[in-house]
C-alpha cells in the first residue's frame, strides 16, 4: 500500500498545481516480467521525480535493470527511470520535470529491463522475499 504525502504549492509550479509524494514497496515473490505500482496517474498530471532504492540484490533471469514506467496502452519500461543494475544498494534517481501534463491516465509498473531500457526477461523469485521502494513525485491540477 503506497504512502503519499500531499504538500503546497512549489514555487516552480504554475499557479493552480499541487504536489503528491508517493512511496511504495512492491515485493517481487515470484519470477515475472512486470509488477504494478498501485498509484495511478491522473489525467493532467506532470511527473517531477522518480526514485528506486534495491535493497537486496534482485534474482533475475536474462534481466540487468529495472525500469519504472508506464504500464497502460503501449508499455514504456524506462519512462521515468532505469536502475545502475540489481544488485543490493542500487539506487536510481531523476528529477525530470516533464512539461506536458498527461492526456490520460498512466498506469505505473517496475519491468525487468536489459541495459537499454527495453524490456527483457524476469526479476523476482528466488527467495521469494525480494522487494524494491520506488518514489516519486508528481503535480496535479488542485481541480482534479
Amino acid at each position: 500500500m503506497p504512502v503519499v504525502v500531499t504538500s503546497q504549492l512549489n514555487s516552480f509550479l504554475a499557479a493552480g498545481f499541487k504536489t503528491v509524494g508517493v512511496k511504495e514497496r512492491i515485493d517481487l515473490p515470484v519470477a515475472a516480467t512486470s509488477f504494478n505500482v498501485d498509484t495511478v496517474l491522473p489525467n493532467g498530471a506532470i511527473m517531477l521525480s522518480a526514485g528506486l532504492v534495491i535493497p537486496a540484490t534482485i534474482t533475475a533471469v536474462a534481466a540487468t535493470h529495472i525500469g519504472f514506467g508506464r504500464r497502460t496502452v503501449t508499455a514504456l519500461p524506462n519512462k521515468y527511470l532505469l536502475s545502475a543494475g540489481l544488485t543490493a544498494g542500487s539506487v536510481a534517481r531523476v528529477l525530470n520535470f516533464w512539461a506536458t501534463p498527461l492526456t490520460a491516465l498512466e498506469e505505473l509498473a517496475i519491468f525487468a529491463c536489459n541495459s537499454a531500457g527495453a524490456a527483457s526477461g524476469t526479476i523476482g523469485g528466488g527467495d521469494g522475499r525480494g522487494f524494491v521502494t520506488v518514489n516519486f513525485v508528481y503535480a496535479i491540477p488542485e481541480v482534479l
